[in-house]
This record gives structure tokens, sequence and C-alpha cells, in this order.
């Protein structure tokens, strides 16, 4: 009974946000339908303020913004990888765990192909803009 309970809750949080969002939606364009009955004129800028979804307007971000935050990671699991490897490594060295070693080893290259992974990614990024003063 509990787990039906639960889902039932799911449900029914799942059901009110979407009952929002529509709610939301709908009064934006009451907005724009009021404002060319009275005969204001609407301006680009605005009618994109006012018909662009919410989750749109948290995304955007500045040119160049995932390309920095993809090379960081990149550089951080290239710079891990050898740790992390050593670190589970040598304790299976040490016991002669050869399963420990070959997970070690895995675990290491499965680390810096994500971070090759993110440094190739970030190429098909917007580069940042190169600052005109050197820092």
């Amino acid at each position: 009974m509990a787990i039906a309970a639960f889902w039932i809750a799911v449900a029914a949080f799942i059901v009110v946000g979407a009952l929002n969002a529509r709610r939301g939606y709908e009064l934006k364009h009451e907005t724009i339908r009021m404002m060319l009955e009275k005969g204001q004129k609407i301006d680009e800028a605005m009618f994109r303020e006012l018909t662009a979804p919410s989750w749109q307007a948290r995304l955007s971000a500045p040119p160049g913004r995932g390309y920095r935050i993809m090379r960081v990671w990149g550089t951080m699991a290239l710079f891990v990888a050898p740790g992390v490897a050593l670190a589970i490594f040598l304790p299976g060295w040490v016991n002669g765990s050869v399963e420990q070693q070959a997970a070690a080893i895995g675990l290491g290259v499965l680390i810096a192909l994500i971070g090759i992974g993110l440094h190739v990614a970030c190429r098909f990024l917007a580069p940042p803009s190169q600052r005109s003063t050197p820092v």
C-alpha cells in the first residue's frame, strides 16, 4: 500500500507541475493578445522573452563557457587517471590480485578516455573570445 501511495504522490507532483507550466504558458500568450488588442507595438526582444520557454533563459551562457568547462574537466580527468590507477593497482600488486590490477588499469584507461573525449568534444563548441590585455 505504501508503494502505491508513493507512486500516486509522484504522479500528482508531475501533473501539478505540468499544469503549472501550462498556466504560465497561457498567461504569456494572454499578455501578448492583450497588448495586440490595445494597439501596443511588441518589439522582437519582448516577443522572444514572452514566447521562449523558461528553461531556455537559464541555459543561455556567454560564448566559450562550455568550451572552458569541457577543457577544465578533460584536463582534470587526464591528470586524475594515473593517480586512480596507481592507487588501486599498487595494493593489488602487493597482494598479488591480478583482478584488482586489471580493474585498476581498466579504470585508469576509462578515465583517461573520458578526458580525451572531453578535449575532442570541446573542439565543436565556440571558443571563448580572446582577451585584448594579457592576464
